[in-house]
C-alpha cells in the first residue's frame, strides 16, 4: 500500500501557540455549529471551520474583515461577519434557542399517556425537521405532538406530506423495534434488491445506525453499494437514480413500504410494514457508488455527536471529511482527489485518530 499522506502531529515540545485573535475563532466556530445544528447546513459549518482554522494560525489580530480575507477560506461573507463581531462584540444571526433534550432523546414506555406532553424540539429529526422549523412552530405556540396534531390542517403551519405521516404515525416510529424484525425486514427488502435491473446481485448491505452501534433500534438505517459501481463513471447517478425509483416501486408492490416520504438520486425515506401485526417502522435507506462507502457507513452508524467530533478532527489534521469521501486539504485550503479507502480502520489511521468500535460510537 503506499505511504498514507497523514496530517502532522503538534509536538508536545513546542512552545505553545498564543492566539490574538480567540474570540473571533471562537465566534466563527459558533456560527459554524449553528448552521450545522440549527439550519442543518453541513458546508457552512465546515467553511466556517476552515475560516477559524486560518485565523488561529496568525500571530498578530487582525484589524478589520478586509485584512482576514488575505487568509486562505475566508471569503466577503466571513469577512462581513468579522467586522460585525469587531464592531459590535456580538455574535451575528444566533437565535437564543430554548434548551432543548438531546436530539436522540426517546419516550419512555409509557408511550400513550406521555404522547402529547412530548416536544417536538425533542424530536424535530424523527418528523423529517429541522431545529429551526421546530423553533417556527414554538412561534405560533405549538410546542408539543399534541398540538401538532391538532394544528396539523392549519395552512399556516405549512407541513410537507412527508411531516404530516410522520405526525400521522409518530407513536408507531417512536417504538423500539425488536433486532429479528429489523433482521426480517431487511431480508425482503434485499430480495427486492436482488431483482433490480442494474446488477442487483452485485450490491451489498450493511444495516447502520442504533443497530449497528448495539442500541436499541428507532429505526432502520440500510446502506447499500454496488461493488463495481464508482462516481467517476458517467452514467453512475442515473443508474443510482432508476435504481432507488424501482426498488420503491417493487417495495410498495410487494406491501412492505406504505408510505415514501422522500427519494433522491441515492437515498429513499419511507415508512415500512412487516405485517398488518405490526407499528409502521422508519426507514433510511441509501444506495451509493462503491468509492463512498467507507465514510458513508460511518456517518450512517452515528451517532451526529461522534460523526461531527470525527470531522473536526479530520479538519484539524488537514482533511476534509464528509458522508461522500475523505480528501487532503492543501496549502490553498482546496480539498484535493478523493482518497481510497479499504475499511474504516483504514479511514481512522488517515486522520490519526484511533478506532473506534461502533457500540463505542456516542
Amino acid at each position: 500500500m503506499a505511504t498514507k499522506n497523514k496530517g502532522v502531529k503538534r509536538k508536545t515540545e513546542d512552545v505553545e501557540h498564543i492566539n490574538p485573535n480567540k474570540d473571533i475563532c471562537e465566534m466563527l466556530v459558533k456560527l459554524g455549529q449553528y448552521e450545522r445544528d440549527v439550519n442543518g447546513v453541513q458546508y457552512k459549518f465546515i467553511s466556517y471551520m476552515k475560516a477559524s482554522k486560518a485565523l488561529s494560525s496568525m500571530d498578530v489580530r487582525v484589524k478589520n474583515g478586509k485584512e482576514a480575507q488575505k487568509l486562505p477560506g475566508i471569503g466577503p461573507k466571513i469577512a462581513a461577519k468579522i467586522d460585525d463581531f469587531l464592531k459590535d462584540g456580538i455574535i451575528p444571526d444566533i437565535i437564543k434557542s430554548p434548551k432543548a433534550v438531546p436530539d436522540d432523546s426517546k419516550p419512555s414506555s409509557n408511550l400513550k399517556s406521555e404522547l402529547p406532553k412530548l416536544r417536538i424540539l425533542d424530536h424535530h429529526e424523527t418528523m423529517l425537521m429541522t431545529k429551526r422549523d421546530a423553533l417556527n412552530l414554538q412561534v405560533n405556540q405549538i410546542e408539543t405532538i399534541d398540538q401538532l396534531r391538532n394544528n396539523s390542517s392549519d395552512i399556516s403551519i405549512k407541513l410537507s406530506n412527508a411531516q404530516l405521516r410522520c405526525v400521522e404515525f409518530f407513536a408507531d416510529i417512536v417504538k423500539v423495534i425488536p433486532n429479528s424484525e429489523v433482521e426480517a425486514i431487511v431480508k425482503r427488502i434485499m430480495k427486492s434488491v436482488a431483482k433490480l435491473s442494474y446488477k442487483g446481485q452485485q450490491i451489498t448491505s450493511t444495516l447502520c445506525g442504533e443497530y449497528r452501534r448495539l442500541k436499541d433500534s428507532y429505526r432502520i438505517d440500510l446502506l447499500l453499494t454496488h461493488t463495481k459501481l464508482v462516481s467517476t463513471k458517467s452514467d453512475t447517478n442515473e443508474i443510482l437514480g432508476k435504481s432507488i425509483k424501482e426498488l420503491a416501486e417493487r417495495l410498495t408492490s410487494k406491501g412492505l413500504l406504505t408510505h415514501c416520504l422522500s427519494m433522491t438520486n441515492d437515498q429513499l425515506i419511507g415508512l415500512v410494514q412487516f405485517d398488518q401485526t405490526t407499528p409502521k417502522r422508519k426507514l433510511h435507506l441509501r444506495l451509493i457508488p462503491n468509492n463512498f462507502y467507507i465514510p458513508a457507513m460511518i456517518f450512517c452508524t452515528g451517532t451526529t455527536q461522534f460523526w461531527t467530533k470525527l470531522v473536526e478532527h479530520a479538519l484539524e489534521m488537514g482533511f476534509l471529511l464528509n458522508e461522500y469521501g475523505l480528501h487532503k486539504i492543501g496549502a490553498t485550503s482546496v480539498a484535493g482527489q478523493l482518497i481510497p479507502l479499504n475499511s474504516e480502520e483504514e479511514l481512522f489511521e488517515y486522520i490519526d485518530h484511533r478506532f473506534v468500535p461502533p457500540e463505542e460510537r456516542s
